[in-house]
């Protein structure tokens, strides 16, 4: 089974990224926190996705991408940033640091799947689909009523 891990200290952000990565059959890991994130990553297989916040408590997610970037064996995973306060300069710093795309909160369901799909064809089902009419405010309507967020901080 292919793995995402999300990087978001937003519950709410975090769950409805969750629900979406989830719907796409990919098991996730979430982490409210970059040193967190890295800790899993240093005792753990690599996920095949990282999707991660600018803005974190602590350091930010372009300091935990330089980090990944830096780890031989994880450095090739795709890094989608979401942020909702960045400036279009700091966009352009994530994108040549490491980041592979940037996606604008609220993340588009669409949108992300998009994004997935262009970095890894693997990870989006063929006959993978959404509702029509789409939006960010509908997506947590059209995914599963349950979450499973997998708590990490303390393992």
């Amino acid at each position: 089974m292919s793995s995402c891990m999300i990087v978001e200290d937003d519950l709410t952000s975090q769950t409805i990224v969750g629900a979406i990565i989830q719907r796409l059959g990919m098991a996730t890991h979430c982490h409210p926190t970059a040193e967190q994130a890295w800790q899993h990553l240093v005792d753990m297989p690599p996920p095949d996705l990282l999707i991660v916040d600018y803005n974190l408590p602590g350091a930010t997610g372009l300091a935990l991408t330089r980090r990944v970037r830096s780890l031989s064996w994880c450095a090739g995973s795709p890094i989608i940033m979401i942020s909702g306060v960045i400036k279009a300069s700091q966009i352009h710093s994530v994108l040549r640091d490491g980041v592979d795309r940037f996606i604008p909160k609220p993340v588009d369901a669409k949108d992300l799947i998009g994004q997935i799909r262009s970095l890894n064809p693997a990870l989006v089902p063929d006959d993978f689909a959404l509702p029509a009419e789409q939006t960010p405010s509908a997506a947590s309507d059209a995914l599963p009523d349950q979450l499973e967020v997998q708590d990490v901080t303390n393992s």
